[in-house]
């Protein structure tokens, strides 16, 4: 309940402790507890309250997770509801992830929503993680470029538009782990110009990629059977 008729006949909002002397008024009333506690459900503020959770997980070793009364009167609660809508407005991959980065890399909380910061973690993880969920998410991403194209997905490599490529490999849709094991995704490489190459240098960083194949025989031979068993050559 939002209302109740206190000891002296006034309608008393239990967010913030205003009276009224008509319960109509108390129900249009919005102080800004009253909207916190509405807004509770929007993903957004629900990504925010996670991120807050894990904050006092990794920061400060808590073991209990606090409550959304707590985090509605906390003072990092703009700041982390930010952060919340910025992660539902764009595509960040794996935002639980991101999250624990964020926290364990100490960056600040004014910082988290900057494209500069998402942009170090996402190349960071883009040279490091496993080969499963990097081609798990590339074959993704060329299907829904299928779809939108009205042609074959796994000939992407084929007929992407350059510039729609770049924009791509750097956003982390499509990974090196394919784009290095198929002929297609060299010859991608091959055709596109220094400028683009330039772009997209720090994800698809040859040496990087040449030392750690030669370190992982197998995952390479993994990334190359899936890629052929989709139709990509």
């Amino acid at each position: 309940m939002t209302s109740k008729l206190n000891s002296d006949n006034m309608y008393e909002c239990e967010h913030c402790g205003k009276e009224f002397t008509r319960e109509k008024t108390l129900i249009v009333h919005v102080c800004e507890q009253k909207r916190r506690h509405l807004q509770q459900d929007e993903k957004g503020v629900q990504v925010g309250f996670l991120a807050y959770n894990r904050f006092f997980q990794l920061a400060q070793g808590a073991t209990k997770d606090k409550t959304y009364l707590s985090f509605s009167k906390s003072p990092y609660y703009i700041a982390f509801v930010k952060f919340g809508r910025y992660v539902i407005s764009r595509i960040i991959i794996e935002a639980d992830t991101y999250i624990d980065w964020l926290i364990t890399q100490r960056i600040k909380i004014d910082e988290w929503c900057f494209e500069a910061t998402y942009d170090l973690y996402l190349k960071s993880k883009l040279l490091t993680e496993p080969v499963e969920p990097a081609l798990e998410r590339t074959v993704k991403f060329m299907q829904e470029w299928g779809e939108e194209q009205k042609a074959e997905w796994n000939h992407f490599f084929y007929y992407v538009n350059m510039n729609k490529a770049v924009e791509m490999i750097n956003a982390g849709k499509i990974s090196p782990w394919a784009i290095y094991n198929c002929k297609s995704g060299q010859k991608m490489l091959e055709d596109m110009n220094d400028e683009q190459i330039n772009l997209i240098e720090t994800v698809i960083n040859p040496p990087w990629w040449k030392k750690l194949f030669k370190q992982k025989q197998l995952d390479v031979d993994f990334a190359k059977d899936v890629l052929k068993t989709a139709g990509i050559e």
